[in-house]
């Protein structure tokens, strides 16, 4: 029971609902709402399954409990009459096969046949999956504990065969999440999150949207705090379950909107929440050039004469979106089939263009791997914003045969593939679905800040915005942010986060679906217009409040740019108690070379090895902060920061008398000192200094020598900061050639003297 309780007080938290223990990884529940959600996502010639075919293929090829391969689905498929024979290409949305499958279901198979699925058996495995995992290793004990409770359901033989099952570690999601009600504004039933899995074919993130009440439940469901925001400690946040960075980034966040309200003398209306880029969203690691050599490698001697042209040309050469595209596509269009010439591409007035498959006008989808192809321009400018495709290129029969044949040998995408033989046009839900993956959050920090704010402040907005939606507003608006100039750009950001935040949440309002109901309803009306690409280039009002004005001149840019330029936003930077390993290197010196200062026994406490002349030492101490220490040397007055190294102790356990020792032996080892005086015990690393009336953070020291960094941002306007910019994608890039539009050099000796001058003025 001890160690129970032991494990049960270390499960992680359910990610929904932090006060819920997460189920067991192999728990029936969990590998049901995981396989379910995988299956959700199966499509068929780009469209989603139906309710009834994916509750035949789980009762049909997965109530088993085994694994189900691609081939073992196809057959199942094709014998449904779902498929045509032999038409893998049409299955798409799983990578290969279903990465998840009911394996707790197919141990219990062997031993309880077809009942492994009764109400009482599945209680029963439920218990077992969380008793094999608290116990993990220690079977005895996990056989004694099955046989005290469940003796009269299972044999010895059973016992002993269970015994050897293997049950380890914990989902992100717990038993109250699952069996959470919401209801469907759709059809108005009532389903838990688990039936609403197994009775639609929406996946979890589907479910969680604005087309169900889940996530009314689910703040409904959290406790709610009565006291105000200004009455909040840090240890009421220990029931949030956090790890100490995120518990650390919570705090500051709300301390800051406590200060934003104790000014204003009332809380903030809106929030605006900045979602940094995901983990999916990292840079390609293997280089365009690489990719295509691989690609046409697996194709064989029939593509020789590709890989010799993709061999002969420069690795920057495929930085050009129509290039790479060119050769993914292997030289077709992809609407029309017809060789492309390659002079007319590079030609900046050619005949080709690159087109979105999903317009922009309703997705901001800029990705290459599954949004983007090369086409005619003529092509493109019939098919305009509209999708899908026409049926006439998509019913080509050789048009279609090059599409799988790119499909097939890695090409293009099976997502790009989808997207181009959908022959159904985009839903009220998708439409709602497209803008509402900008105004979306999951992540844990964010959760519980809003979380907290939602409490604390009923009637608050709480705004997201994406950072990608940023990024891409900088851009138009040739409002750059280079990294090495300053730290002004966090600042920016958070503003620009509420520019952008705003705009959007002014023009859908919060509840999408009707905004999409009514602007398919009034598509005359100014207000229901909308394109994902052009947001920023018409008025936003809505109910008098006007978002953004769109007037170059005399607009919101005028506003916003001004306001960027002002130098205004205060940086801080965390004082900190350094501590850890006595040394930052873990390299122990000879007795020869450990002959000089800054060098300290291998092991502090051993008398026998004190000096390190005999026995050697470690080097490089590590410092935990300074003190201002005062003494007499050669009968001056002498005031000096000196390191603490991290081995004295901490902060709070600082002996003065020791520390005294210390120094006076630290500072005599040239010439002898007296009166040495402790003037302040403690200061830590990152301190705020002024220095000849100028700001500094306190940074290390090395010998005599303390490091300083400045604290006063380093400003430029607009226009010489995308200069630094264009300087730091230079030097990333090593390519100082790069020419714009124009054929003009972008890094100039002439503006580089201008930007030189600027610094020299600045110093």
């Amino acid at each position: 029971q001890s160690r129970q309780e032991f494990i049960e007080r270390m499960v992680r938290h359910c990610t929904y609902l932090s006060g819920s223990k997460a189920l067991p990884k192999n728990s029936y529940l969990y590998e049901k709402f995981q396989l379910l959600n995988e299956l959700n996502n199966l499509k068929i010639n780009g469209e989603k399954i139906s309710v009834e075919t994916k509750q035949m293929l789980y009762e049909e090829l997965f109530s088993s409990g085994k694994k189900v391969s691609l081939k073992a689905l196809q057959s199942k498929l094709e014998e449904k009459h779902l498929i045509n024979i032999g038409e893998k290409e049409a299955i798409s949305g799983i990578d290969g096969g279903f990465k998840c499958s009911l394996t707790t279901v197919n141990k219990f198979y062997g031993i309880l046949g077809d009942k492994v699925h009764s109400d009482a058996n599945r209680k029963v495995i439920e218990d077992i999956v969380f008793l094999g995992t608290v116990f993990g290793q220690e079977k005895k004990l996990f056989a004694e504990s099955i046989r005290e409770k469940y003796s009269h359901i299972f044999s010895e033989q059973d016992i002993k065969r269970i015994k050897g099952f293997k049950f380890e570690g914990w989902g992100k999601l717990s038993r109250e999440f699952l069996l959470m009600e919401g209801v469907s504004k759709e059809d108005g039933v009532v389903r838990s999150v688990i039936g609403g899995l197994w009775e639609t074919n929406d996946n979890l993130m589907e479910l969680l949207s604005q087309r169900y009440t889940y996530v009314d439940s689910l703040h409904e469901m959290v406790e709610k705090v009565e006291k105000p925001l200004n009455e909040w400690t840090i240890e009421d946040l220990e029931d949030k379950h956090l790890s100490a960075p995120v518990k650390r980034m919570v705090w500051q966040t709300l301390s800051i909107i406590r200060e934003i309200e104790d000014v204003l003398g009332q809380p903030p209306k809106r929030v605006f929440v900045e979602m940094a880029r995901e983990e999916g969203e990292k840079k390609r690691t293997v280089s365009r050039k690489q990719k295509l050599l691989d690609l046409y490698k697996v194709i064989g001697k029939e593509a020789n004469d590709w890989k010799k042209e993709v061999e002969n040309r420069e690795e920057r050469e495929f930085n050009s979106k129509k290039l790479y595209l060119y050769y993914m596509q292997m030289g077709r269009c992809m609407y029309t089939g017809e060789a492309i010439s390659l002079d007319e591409l590079m030609n900046t007035n050619g005949k080709y263009d690159i087109d979105h498959i999903y317009p922009r006008h309703f997705v901001k989808d800029d990705s290459i791997e599954n949004n983007l192809v090369l086409v005619n321009k003529n092509s493109n400018a019939f098919k305009s914003d509209s999708y899908p495709i026409n049926g006439e290129t998509r019913n080509n029969s050789t048009i279609r045969m090059h599409w799988a044949f790119l499909k097939n040998k890695g090409f293009i995408t099976a997502e790009k593939y989808n997207r181009l033989v959908r022959s159904t046009p985009f839903t009220l839900e998708e439409k709602a679905a497209f803008v509402n993956r900008q105004i979306v959050e999951t992540r844990q920090g964010t959760k519980v800040i809003t979380e907290i704010l939602s409490q604390v402040f009923p009637d608050i907005d709480i705004v997201f915005s994406k950072a990608g939606i940023v990024s891409d507003f900088r851009v138009k608006n040739s409002i750059f942010k280079a990294r090495s100039l300053n730290h002004l750009h966090h600042a920016h950001d958070a503003y620009l986060n509420i520019v952008v935040g705003n705009t959007y949440f002014v023009k859908f309002t919060k509840n999408l679906i009707n905004f999409m109901r009514d602007a398919e309803k009034y598509s005359d009306k100014k207000e229901y217009k909308y394109n994902m690409d052009k947001m920023f280039q018409w008025d936003v009002m809505r109910n008098g409040e006007l978002a953004w004005d769109a007037d170059k001149e005399t607009g919101t840019i005028v506003l916003v740019k001004k306001t960027l330029e002002k130098g205004s936003p205060i940086v801080t930077r965390m004082a900190i108690e350094k501590h850890g390993g006595i040394t930052q290197k873990a390299t122990i010196w000879t007795k020869k070379k450990a002959q000089g200062n800054g060098y300290v026994p291998v092991k502090m406490n051993d008398p026998r090895l004190q000096d390190v002349t005999k026995y050697g030492g470690l080097s490089d101490v590590a410092t935990s902060g300074y003190a201002l220490v005062e003494y007499e040397k050669k009968g001056k007055l002498v005031k000096s920061l000196e390191q603490i190294p991290v081995y004295l102790g901490r902060m709070d356990s600082l002996d003065l008398e020791t520390m005294r020792e210390y120094f006076i032996e630290q500072l005599s080892k040239e010439n002898e000192v007296s009166n040495v005086r402790i003037c302040r015990k403690f200061i830590p690393l990152n301190s705020l200094v002024k220095y000849n009336g100028f700001y500094y953070y306190l940074g290390g020291k090395t010998g005599s020598q303390i490091i300083l960094k400045s604290a006063t941002e380093l400003k430029f306007d607009l226009t010489m900061t995308e200069y630094v910019k264009k300087i730091e994608k230079a030097v990333t890039a090593l390519n100082f050639e790069e020419t714009d539009n124009k054929r003009k050099l972008v890094i100039t000796k002439e503006k580089n003297l201008i930007l030189y001058r600027l610094l020299i003025d600045k110093y």
